[in-house]
């Protein structure tokens, strides 16, 4: 998985929210906490696998495989859900 070039993150009146930078929309919100923003981060890096992400999770934040878990897949649900994902 990796994001797409074209969108970033921006805080809008307190949310934060998913900018196309090509159309300058938001294409979504997502609840970034702590853990999602750094999933974006490495997601934008370059191609993660989900093994990878879990990985950099759990070396990064204290917190159990299964909520790791969670979050990544909620991440990744919503990337699919707005066409982030590339």
């Amino acid at each position: 998985m990796r994001i797409n070039e074209k969108f970033s993150i921006q805080v809008l009146n307190g949310h934060t929210v998913i900018i196309d930078s090509q159309s300058g929309k938001a294409c979504g919100e997502v609840d970034f906490n702590e853990i999602k923003m750094f999933l974006w981060d490495l997601a934008k890096e370059g191609e993660i696998t989900k093994q990878e992400m879990l990985n950099g999770v759990l070396n990064k934040f204290e917190i159990s495989t299964v909520l790791a878990l969670g979050e990544i897949d909620t991440f990744i649900k919503k990337l699919k859900e707005y066409g982030i994902n590339k």
